[in-house]
């Protein structure tokens, strides 16, 4: 994963049923982000927990 986010061309990442703060899933969103990539949460439970980078 982490050749991948660094190889760049990221355009999109999901995340999927997560609070956004579990380790290491969670410092991958920086990461592509820095490489311009758009950030999508999909989560059933609404929580805002540990997602205040996403804004």
């Amino acid at each position: 994963i982490g050749r991948f986010l660094t190889g760049g061309g990221i355009d999109l990442v999901l995340i999927v049923g997560t609070r956004c703060a579990v380790s290491p899933a969670s410092w991958y969103i920086p990461v592509a982000r820095g490489s311009g990539a758009r950030i999508t949460m999909f989560d059933l439970k609404q929580s805002d927990e540990g997602c205040e980078r996403l804004r």
